[in-house]
């Protein structure tokens, strides 16, 4: 078998990660978010533009919880000090090497998945 045939060189994006269900996508409103709970991580899912976001909840500035945010121009913006994240990578708008989390979404019959890595150790992003 050639490494071009190998199952998980089809999509490296889904390499490792676990599909989770979290919610439908009629529970999402365009630019609010919505906190979910997946392997001990709460994360905020937003949709903008029709598109569905999963990303980290806790702001690294001070821990404010970024599904309480508002979107603008395809961003996240934590409502305690307006610290902007963007929503397809997780950079800070100011100093992108601070970042925050994102995660792969999937839909499937109107039900949001988001994917872990099976491989990624708890650390900042997960819940105590």
């Amino acid at each position: 078998m050639n490494s071009a045939s190998h199952p998980f060189d089809r999509d490296k994006r889904y390499h490792l990660k676990k599909f989770y269900p979290v919610g439908l996508v009629n529970a999402l409103r365009p630019g609010k978010g919505m906190r979910v709970r997946v392997e001990r991580r709460t994360i905020a899912l937003f949709m903008d533009n029709n598109k569905i976001y999963a990303i980290q909840n806790n702001c690294p500035h001070q821990n404010a919880d970024l599904a309480d945010g508002y979107i603008k121009d395809e961003k996240v913006y934590c409502s305690m000090h307006h610290w902007a994240f963007e929503l397809e990578t997780g950079a800070y708008s100011f100093n992108p090497k601070i970042f925050i989390k994102t995660f792969d979404v999937k839909i499937k019959d109107d039900v949001i998945f988001v994917g872990i890595d099976i491989l990624e150790k708890c650390n900042k992003t997960c819940d105590k």
